[in-house]
């Protein structure tokens, strides 16, 4: 598992071992830090990495001194993926048991839990404005949430397979996602606000959600 800073300095591995090694691209130095990840992210300001471990604990590191600032424990088996929102306030986790638990990290307590996909959660995104959470899983289902309710906004159903990655334009009218790897469906596809209905795809024209639509709550 490697992860890279914001701002491209940093770059961080995890393997089996119970530590992290990093190497800061620009000057050459290397360093440890004692800490077990199953998965990593960095803060959009690289002071902090969040590292999923195998327990089910999310630990935020500082990454100046190597020190453990927070512990937050996920309520449930595991982890699959995690983001930050831009300003770096809130931290989104997609767990095993098909939720996102969503943690305000200034307070710091658990904001509270999205639930509704039927499978597991592999790609999930802040809107820029970090009010909207987008997630998409292996039920092939793309969700969008409100952030401060955790309530479903809408969902897009027959994609034809999983997404890869989920991304908001800077201006947030536009979601981009890439497809799974054994997903029938177009390899890059966009959704644009407000509906957030499929628009042409980059590889093949219109993708099944484009005519399948979208039910929104």
């Amino acid at each position: 598992t490697l992860a890279l800073s914001p701002d491209g300095r940093r770059v961080a591995g995890a393997g089996r071992d119970p530590s992290i090694p990093w190497l800061d691209l620009a000057s050459g130095t290397r360093g440890t830090w004692s800490l077990e990840a199953r998965r990593m992210a960095f803060s959009p300001d690289g002071r902090r990495l969040a590292a999923l471990q195998h327990s089910g604990a999310v630990q935020l590191l500082a990454t100046d001194t190597g020190l453990v600032q927070t512990n937050l424990i996920l309520e449930a088996t595991g982890g699959f993926t995690m983001t930050f929102s831009r300003d770096g306030s809130l931290l989104a986790v997609a767990c095993q048991d098909d939720t996102i638990r969503l943690w305000d990290l200034k307070a710091g307590h658990l904001l509270g839990v999205c639930s509704g996909h039927k499978q597991p959660v592999f790609s999930i995104a802040f809107s820029q404005d970090g009010k909207t959470l987008a997630s998409a899983g292996d039920d092939s289902t793309l969700k969008l949430w409100n952030v401060a309710t955790q309530q479903e906004l809408l969902s897009h159903r027959r994609l034809g397979g999983s997404m890869s990655g989920l991304l908001f334009s800077p201006d947030d009218r536009l979601l981009v996602g890439g497809s799974g790897q054994f997903s029938s469906a177009p390899a890059i596809r966009f959704f644009r606000a407000p509906s957030f209905g499929e628009i042409e795809s980059a590889d093949r024209g219109p993708s099944p959600a484009a005519a399948g639509g979208a039910k929104t709550r």
